[in-house]
């Protein structure tokens, strides 16, 4: 019996580690994703959202993800995110099952504005010094 339990908590241990090495190549990837025009979908509540999110975000909460399919783009990749990324994880798994595979991750709102910030600097003509 303590060989199983012991074997239950190798296999989830090895699974979260492999998911956070997952979401860290995937945030690395986020200011690219964004630069080639991915969709941003901010899975909060309405009320969230209101408070604050990632300039040019749609707002679908995940729990009206699945009636909203349709209106989604199939062309484009799709970045999902919420507060922590919890919510996201489930929208992923929402689109996927509904084939839409293009889908990231983002994790919080905070993490995907740090991506779009990096994007916009980048984007940013450099200035010219006159002495």
């Amino acid at each position: 019996m303590f060989r199983i339990g012991f074997l239950v908590v190798i296999v989830f241990l090895v699974n979260g580690i492999l998911y956070s090495c997952n979401q860290i190549k995937k945030e690395s990837e986020l200011p690219r994703l964004i630069k080639e025009g991915a969709v941003l979908i901010d899975v909060r509540t309405n009320e969230e959202f209101s408070e604050g999110s990632v300039n040019g975000a749609i707002n679908i909460p995940v729990h009206l993800l699945q009636y909203n399919i349709e209106k989604l783009p199939t062309d484009k990749h799709i970045i999902v995110f919420c507060k922590s990324g919890n919510r996201a994880g489930k929208a992923k798994k929402i689109l996927e099952e509904n084939s839409i595979t293009d889908v990231t991750n983002g994790g919080s709102w905070q993490n995907v504005q740090k991506a779009l910030d990096k994007t916009e600097s980048e984007m940013e003509p450099e200035k010219e010094i006159v002495k």
